[in-house]
């Protein structure tokens, strides 16, 4: 696995080789257009603006003279890339700046932050915190809604010149290191070595440098993986969607039925003071009888509703949760993205970015003995060695590039926390290293990795993270979302099982059994919890972690109790056909005791023998 961006290629230098060009033709479009017999002032206001910043002769509106100017790269770097966050924000939303190179959006926003003092100031305000002169800021909404008008006018008036400034920043060739296309031909020529860019960004911007530079000899396609795939699985991400929708008509629904019961009994009150009073002395008695038990079947109702909203609340919670858990797969710094990277290599060597963009299938073991040895190789601590080294231990070979700007920022002495096995100041050194006998025979084959990484808390039980901050969640949110029907809301609880899978993979055997022993107990149980615990080991066992350590030991208990519920729920349909599935995956893998107890489970039935399987 081997990182793109300072690894292979000098990104900063060739971004503003591409730029230079790019910004030039923009310049001089514009200036062409400023000079037509048909140019309006605002024409040649804007060409005059973006002139001022092509020269270097730009300055911030009434700073002194010693301050530095700008050059358009400069400008663009400082107002533009630098600030990415703040245009991608929710209100804004008009990309990622960083992420995706030639962006026509980096075209516009120059051409508006070029054209306007106030704006160019207030972007640097509001993504930095720091004022560039002591004139009264724009107000965030101001500043939101006059940039984006300026936006969607410049993109549409000057769209003709922003395509001939893309056109020119692709026509740039972009330069590998000096010595890349030598080491990707070295480790090529082995014909032993699986080469994979595992790297942040956009797909395409990724497999578009790798072109650029003439590299796309040594990759396929499919063996680029980036940020940008691991945050495309469509599919997953509108099915969640879905849940959350659902989840959300659910609520509305509770609510106006709950506030119908109370205007009735309101209503009920009123009739039942109008009736009594022109009722006899001796019918009163009786009367209030019946409205007091119409009024108790209606108060019941409304238990039953504001139990129903309790529950669909936590759900909800569960559900932005999940959210959370599949948005750190786009990120190099969270182990998610890597732990998917790994994932999809293992599960198919030849085509894994097509496994990566599918986070379903990565979430299922893996259903192969295929052995597979990993090396990454990459110039950062905290994005390149320490993600990987975290999740495979002992079984990952690091390589780090001591070279470029993280040499500064991340030096390797401070590299306390899973440094890397190897520091090399070039490629060639990263070449002998990979090329030795050696190096190989004494790296151990990888297994799947952890894809969630998230601590559950068990003391802390309803705890609830920030997600910019916090890597842990509370249990009672993670066995909610367990116990949300996965017939209805697989996401949720398919999301909230593998993390509840990894956390008790980590514990010791007693901490299983108190979290699981309140569900395997023998005892009396409503429909409703009983329906709460199968819904919770039917997922244990359809993520097949009842077959290995340290589940299997309580294989045989697992059984009983689903077999138990079977029999218990079997009205319920739909997580009678769970138990049923649970069951056949028990007798066709499990041991010999819980096959048994399985068997007996199904054959009671009727029409159901050994032979279905």
């Amino acid at each position: 696995m081997i990182d793109l961006d300072g690894t292979l290629m000098h990104s900063t230098e060739q971004r503003n080789r591409g730029l230079a060009k790019a910004l030039t033709v923009l310049t001089k479009e514009l200036a062409d257009a400023a000079h037509r017999p048909n140019a309006n002032k605002a024409v040649r206001d804007l060409a005059e603006a973006v002139n001022k910043v092509a020269l270097g002769e730009h300055k911030n509106n009434k700073q002194e003279d010693k301050e530095k100017t700008e050059n358009s790269v400069e400008f663009f770097t400082e107002r533009i890339y630098k600030l990415h966050d703040l245009y991608k924000e929710k209100g804004i939303d008009l990309g990622d700046f960083r992420q995706k190179w030639n962006h026509s959006g980096w075209y516009v926003a120059y051409l508006v932050l070029a054209h306007d003092r106030q704006l160019r100031e207030g972007a640097k305000r509001w993504a930095t915190g720091v004022a560039e002169s002591k004139d009264e800021p724009l107000e965030k909404t101001e500043w939101k809604n006059r940039f984006l008008a300026a936006y969607d006018r410049f993109a549409s008036n000057y769209g003709g010149i922003i395509r001939k400034a893309q056109d020119a920043f692709e026509s740039v060739q972009m330069h590998p290191f000096k010595e890349a296309r030598d080491f990707l031909t070295s480790l090529k020529l082995t014909d032993s070595l699986g080469l994979y860019i595992v790297s942040e960004g956009d797909p395409e911007t990724q497999w578009t440098k790798l072109r650029s530079m003439g590299l796309d000899d040594f990759f396929e396609r499919e063996h680029v993986l980036t940020t940008g795939d691991a945050v495309e699985p469509v599919d997953f991400r509108k099915a969640l969607q879905a849940e959350q929708r659902a989840l959300d008509l659910e609520h509305t629904y509770i609510k106006e039925k709950r506030e119908r019961i109370e205007a009735w009994l309101d209503q009920l009150g009123k009739v039942e003071t109008k009736l009594l009073v022109k009722l006899p002395s001796s019918q009163t008695e009786a009367g209030a009888g019946v409205f007091s038990d119409t009024r108790l079947n209606g108060i019941r109702d409304l238990q039953d509703l504001d139990r129903h909203l309790d529950e669909n609340l936590k759900r909800r919670k569960v559900a932005e949760f999940v959210g959370f858990a599949i948005d750190r797969m786009g990120g190099k710094n969270f182990l998610s993205f890597y732990a998917g990277a790994i994932r999809a290599i293992l599960r198919n060597p030849s085509a894994p970015r097509s496994r990566l963009v599918r986070f379903g299938e990565l979430l299922d073991p893996v259903s192969s003995d295929r052995k597979l040895k990993f090396v990454m190789i990459g110039d950062r601590q905290l994005n390149d060695i320490e993600p990987p080294s975290r999740l495979l231990k002992e079984k990952v070979l690091t390589v780090r590039m001591n070279s470029l700007e993280y040499a500064t920022r991340e030096p390797v002495r401070k590299s306390r926390n899973h440094p890397p096995v190897y520091v090399v100041d070039t490629l060639a050194q990263a070449k002998a290293i990979l090329m030795t006998k050696e190096t190989w025979n004494e790296l151990p084959c990888a297994s799947d990795p952890p894809i969630f990484n998230w601590e559950v808390n068990t003391t802390q039980r309803l705890f609830y993270p920030d997600p910019k901050r916090d890597s842990s969640i509370g249990i009672n949110h993670i066995l909610c979302g367990c116990m949300t029907p996965y017939k209805s809301f697989p996401i949720i609880n398919q999301v909230c099982a593998g993390i509840l899978v990894e956390h008790l993979g980590n514990s010791t055997s007693n901490d299983v059994e108190d979290v699981l022993r309140p569900y395997l107990e023998a005892r009396s149980e409503s429909s409703d919890v009983a329906r709460d615990g199968a819904s919770l080991l039917c997922a244990l066992v359809r993520l097949k972690a009842v077959y290995s350590p340290p589940l299997s030991d309580l294989q045989l208990s697992i059984t009983r109790k689903i077999a138990a519920y079977f029999k218990q729920l079997k009205k319920d349909e739909a997580i009678h056909d769970d138990l049923r599935s649970a069951l056949e995956s028990i007798h066709k893998n499990g041991d010999e005791s819980a096959k048994s107890e399985a068997g007996v489970a199904l054959e009671s039935l009727g029409g159901w023998t050994h032979h279905n399987l």
